[in-house]
């Protein structure tokens, strides 16, 4: 049914801030006031990208090898 939610019933509506151009306002100004900073660090060559598609245990591994940390044993992360 419209409106209502499918697990709980409760009502469902739309706050002021969710809406498309709400979001994409603050993901401008959000890259806007990031950017500078990443720029400063990439220049100090202290910036290194890593894919974050995939599982956890998989953007994990790719962190810590990122940071220097190597592998993980992986039930020790299981818990992520």
């Amino acid at each position: 049914m419209a409106g209502v939610c499918d697990v709980c019933g409760g009502e469902l509506y739309r706050r002021d801030d969710d809406r498309e151009a709400t979001v994409r306002r603050r993901l401008k100004v959000c890259r806007g006031e990031t950017a500078p900073v990443v720029d400063h660090y990439q220049a100090m060559g202290l910036v290194t990208a890593i894919s974050a598609l995939g599982h956890v245990q998989e953007v994990l591994e790719r962190a810590l090898v990122a940071i220097g940390e190597g592998q993980v044993d992986a039930s020790a992360a299981s818990d992520c």
